[in-house]
């Protein structure tokens, strides 16, 4: 199985959710230099992007092949930055410089509609996996989503995680006033968005598997 991803936190967090499966992966870091190629994200949506990425790894490594394509959505911001959440602050993009400018279009957002700056920040975080299976000579595919609602704070709290982590706390009862970058990675993997579609992936993989058996 081939776990379409070069970004390496994300890769460690779904070989470790993906272990169910008892499935050797092999991920775009394990390719040779020359091999490593990029998939132009530029779907509209978050399964576009999946599927586009697991068809196309699926096809050149010639075995069923896993991605996912994730998004936070922000409600004051009308879903920002969504689809373009990995870019949000250009290609090259760090995490921090995402987090930054997320953080100043909400302020800007606040401002603009004359809201409080304590006004609760709703968000949600989206996965959609996909799972491109070779079946009599075509592609098949499958594909999931898990979410994630939360709230977002004003300062970075925590150093675990990535991405937008230190800035989303999600709506769990256990631990709703710490940031996902506040969470031990197992607390982190009960309740959130890539874990949820991780959890349905698998049980659609052993599902479809023993169908075939």
């Amino acid at each position: 199985m081939f776990l379409a991803t070069g970004n390496p936190d994300k890769r460690a967090e779904l070989q470790e959710l993906l272990t169910p499966l008892g499935i050797p992966l092999q991920c775009i870091a394990d390719l040779a230099e020359r091999e490593r190629l990029d998939v132009v994200e530029d779907a509209l949506t978050l399964l576009g992007n999946a599927i586009k990425k697991a068809r196309f790894w699926a096809q050149r490594q010639s075995t069923d092949a896993i991605a996912d394509d994730t998004g936070l959505f922000v409600e004051l911001l009308d879903g920002a930055p969504g689809v373009y959440s990995a870019r949000y602050a250009g290609l090259e993009a760090t995490y921090q410089d995402n987090v930054a400018k997320l953080l100043e279009e909400v302020q800007t957002a606040l401002k603009t509609r004359g809201l409080p700056l304590s006004t609760p920040i709703k968000a949600h975080f989206a996965t959609v996996m996909v799972w491109a299976r070779h079946v009599d000579q075509r592609i098949q595919i499958h594909a999931v989503e898990g979410r994630c609602e939360g709230v977002l704070v004003p300062t970075p709290r925590g150093a675990k995680g990535f991405g937008y982590d230190p800035i989303f706390v999600p709506n769990t009862p256990a631990e709703s006033h710490k940031t996902f970058a506040e969470l031990t990675p197992d607390q982190k993997n009960e309740v959130s968005h890539r874990a949820r579609a991780v959890r349905m992936l698998v049980s659609v993989i052993k599902e479809q598997t023993l169908k075939t058996r």
